[in-house]
């Protein structure tokens, strides 16, 4: 048989594995198992399925794939009648088709190639799901942002205009126009940070439902986090800033009549 990376390194540790003897036990009552195999060879981890359930590594942290035997298919007696042929081709998948189709019979007149297809369409076919569900959500989450940005900062804006008066009342004792700015700016940030912790807390816990539902990657990424983060952070300092600048910039006496 032939092992790959993650079998060895399961239940070989360090040591080299060739010539080395295994049987592979099925876990099911009265199935037969296999004979004793010698190890000839050791190839690269294939991932053989979406296994949302692989035990993570504990140095990276991701999701491990299987660790796979590769049997001789005379010595794998519970294998199916029919077989895969995968082929890698430079050429047009056309050509290489019908040079196939020629190879087998040569081999075999009475054998079928049958469902001929190149790995990217049978892909394609495989996730349409996870692609019509990820491209949903992108767009729900996309005009979900652009609505919380757009209400955080008519929120915010609003907030500080209604201190208009007060700005007039500071200006009026002789508070620079910076100062005044980088308080309403202060209190700004103090529900910034109140608003933005809730909604990451409230974002690892939704993230944690859709984990079953992710392959290969993760629903705490740092990259997109830390950019919601930061957009909501410069919205919320826009909101802040501009109305306080604009109300310094009238006439004391204005602001102090402002309703």
């Amino acid at each position: 048989m032939i092992v790959n990376e993650r079998l060895a390194a399961l239940y070989f540790g360090g040591q080299n594995p060739i010539n080395h003897q295994i049987r592979l036990v099925i876990d099911s009552p009265g199935a037969p198992n296999a004979g004793w195999l010698t190890i000839i060879g050791v190839v690269p981890n294939v991932r053989q399925r979406l296994n949302n359930n692989a035990t993570p590594d504990n140095n990276t942290g991701s999701d491990q794939p299987d660790a796979v035997a590769y049997i001789p298919h005379r010595e794998d007696s519970s294998a199916s009648r029919g077989m895969a042929l995968l082929a890698r081709t430079r050429s047009d998948p056309g050509r290489a088709t019908q040079a196939l189709r020629e190879a087998i019979r040569t081999l075999d007149p009475d054998m079928a190639l049958f469902n001929v297809r190149t790995l990217d369409s049978l892909l394609e076919q495989q996730r349409w799901a996870q692609r019509v569900f990820g491209t949903m959500f992108t767009a729900f989450a996309a005009i979900a942002l652009l609505l919380a940005a757009v209400g955080l900062y008519g929120v915010t804006a609003y907030s500080v205009s209604q201190h208009t008066r007060e700005i007039g009342i500071r200006m009026v004792l002789g508070a620079p126009p910076a100062r005044v700015v980088g308080l309403f700016l202060r209190r700004g940030f103090i529900q910034l940070a109140v608003g933005l912790t809730i909604g990451l807390a409230g974002a690892i816990a939704v993230g944690r439902l859709l984990q079953s539902v992710l392959i290969a990657t993760s629903a705490y990424d740092p990259v997109t986090l830390i950019s919601i983060v930061g957009l909501l952070t410069v919205v919320g300092v826009l909101a802040c800033v501009w109305p306080a600048r604009r109300a310094t910039r009238l006439d004391p006496v204005v602001a102090l009549r402002h309703e």
